[in-house]
């Protein structure tokens, strides 16, 4: 069942961090390794939308279909696109063109473990992007756009179409979907307690009363603080 996008918006207060934390011991599987945002204060999330890029050889055949047009017509506002490139970084596979038809079908914003080019253009857009690296060079000879909306392994995590994306300047994590509300509803938790404590170090309280909380002094401030979400 696709997880509701009331509960997806809540992520817009949530970092990577708390999810992190919620998702427990096992976290490690779910954070994607080396990918980072164009700009630090980018933030992305959504469901994902997937496509799977594999290396040139002459004997594929890539004039069976175009599997980038066919992405672009499945994509849904929301959705976050996860390119998986089995970490290739010397051809970018998405330039400002494509990823501006992205953005107007709605698109939340862009992760691959492979690159992107025309990054100057590219952050015009206001388009969160999260990348490896960032390239001149086309993917002309090097990749190949192979299928769409399949479960794909991006910078070290599998990614299936409808799972949950987060990503800020400190990762890019998955949340499974079968877990996703459950973990959502958890985070908005942990982000309203310590957003009380931040408000409670603000106004003076000693960090050995306010983190972690004494439990009088936390509801006392519970009922005065008001929470932005």
């Amino acid at each position: 069942m696709p997880v509701n996008e009331e509960i997806i918006k809540y992520l817009k207060y949530i970092s990577t961090a708390t999810i992190y934390g919620v998702l427990g011991g096992k976290a490690d599987n779910y954070v994607m390794k080396d990918i980072r945002p164009l700009k630090w204060d980018m933030k992305v999330y959504g469901r994902a939308t997937t496509i799977q890029y594999i290396s040139f050889r002459e004997e594929v055949d890539v004039k069976r279909e175009n599997i980038v047009h066919k992405l672009y017509n499945s994509l849904k506002p929301g959705d976050v696109v996860v390119a998986s490139t089995g970490g290739r970084t010397d051809a970018g596979i998405f330039g400002d063109i494509i990823l501006l038809s992205f953005k107007v079908k709605g698109v939340r914003g862009i992760v691959t473990d492979g690159s992107i080019r025309d990054a100057p253009q590219v952050l015009e857009l206001n388009l969160p992007v999260f990348v490896r690296s960032t390239t001149p060079a086309h993917i002309g000879g090097k990749l190949i756009p192979y299928a769409y909306n399949v479960e794909v392994d991006c910078g070290g995590v599998v990614v299936r179409p409808g799972d949950i994306i987060l990503g800020d300047y400190d990762c890019v994590i998955v949340i499974p979907q079968e877990r996703a509300e459950k973990v959502i509803q958890e985070a908005i938790e942990v982000e309203r307690k310590e957003y009380i404590i931040r408000e409670m170090i603000k106004l003076g309280v000693p960090l050995e009363e306010a983190y972690p909380p004494k439990k009088d002094l936390y509801e006392e401030f519970k009922k005065r603080v008001k929470l932005p979400f």
